[in-house]
């Protein structure tokens, strides 16, 4: 690798690197202006690769996949009723191919990815130190928007924390599983992945907390398939039960403490009803535009068509509450089955 590579790729490696901080700790998600930072930097990587890292794309199957998936969701996006929504919905789009473009064909460094996987864990441990109060304090006072507690974050709210910190802690954990590092860096992240993982069972996100639970399943599974303990002395097949079981005791505790918190008798409570609803008034859009989808975020004015005897001001018809059914519903079957591949 030349000069000009080995500059571009750490050229390329801070602008994402900023950019993913910067969209962790400002949360964009529906802000056009908030959101409009991580893209346009995301968007100068992609064109520092394009001029000098022409070589490193490939046109392999995924390549072909990704290209199609990325024109599928833009004219998809551009094409919607409400155009302020589509937009919105680009910005996302835009940036979410942009990342995945950049992480599987040019920044092939290890460092670069050590440099991405540390920005990640940043955001989640900005997240974890909410529950020391002082923090809180002093976090409140520089990011006023972002007076949360241990319970939500630096969102100020249960799910985008959960979430946050459900996809912080199982990229760590398979950086702490399968990543080359020191002994001391590798205790270090366990240690991590159990305060995120305690963190996490203090937002009561549900959503979250059940994400967290099949993630854990499946990395624990193919941990299982590819490798064979037999190879391992005893003492560190001792330390991985260990981390296992306390990782276990940990998921117990926070499902049983969100059982107790939010799920009594949650089939007859209104929010489980109001739910149910919304999940209804998706399916009844579906056929509507069953291929293509009624284009982005149709679902927020689509569903005061599909009401019926539900009516509320005080219910939330934005989203359905099932990404599922969001994606089928504003991008039919085709974005579904892009979504999933």
């Amino acid at each position: 690798m030349n000069k000009t590579n080995n500059f571009s790729q750490t050229l390329i490696t801070i602008l994402l690197a900023i950019a993913i901080v910067f969209a962790g700790v400002f949360a964009v998600t529906t802000s056009t202006l908030l959101q409009s930072v991580p893209c346009l930097l995301i968007g100068l990587a992609c064109l520092v690769s394009a001029l000098f890292e022409k070589k490193s794309v490939r046109l392999d199957s995924v390549f072909v996949l990704w290209l199609f998936s990325l024109l599928y969701f833009v004219i998809r996006a551009w094409l919607s009723p409400a155009k302020d929504l589509g937009i919105s919905d680009l910005f996302l789009i835009l940036s979410l191919n942009g990342v995945f473009y950049l992480n599987t064909y040019v920044l092939v460094k290890k460092s670069s990815q050590y440099v991405l996987l540390i920005s990640v864990i940043i955001i989640g441990v900005f997240n974890a130190l909410n529950f020391v109060p002082s923090v809180n304090q002093f976090r409140d006072s520089i990011l006023p928007f972002a007076s949360g507690d241990h319970q939500s974050g630096m969102y100020n709210h249960r799910n985008f924390c959960g979430n946050m910190m459900m996809m912080v802690s199982l990229l760590l954990t398979c950086f702490v599983i399968w990543g080359k590092m020191p002994k001391t860096l590798r205790v270090v992240s366990l240690l991590m992945v159990l305060g995120m993982f305690t963190a996490l069972s203090l937002c009561s996100a549900r959503g979250a907390y059940l994400g967290l639970v099949c993630g854990m399943l499946m990395i624990i599974g193919g941990k299982i398939f590819t490798s064979n303990l037999s190879r391992f002395k005893r003492p560190v097949v001792l330390g991985i039960l260990m981390a296992a079981i306390v990782a276990c005791v940990i998921l117990w505790v926070g499902g049983s403490k969100l059982l107790d918190s939010r799920g009594t008798d949650i089939s007859n409570s209104a929010e489980f009803v109001g739910r149910k609803k919304y999940f209804g008034m998706a399916i009844d859009q579906i056929p509507d535009a069953p291929l293509l989808g009624s284009g982005s975020m149709s679902y927020s004015y689509k569903s005061y068509e599909n009401w019926g005897d539900f009516r509320s001001r005080e219910m939330d018809h934005v989203w359905v509450h099932n990404e599922f059914l969001q994606s089928l519903a504003d991008y039919g079957l085709v974005g579904f089955l892009l979504l999933i591949a």
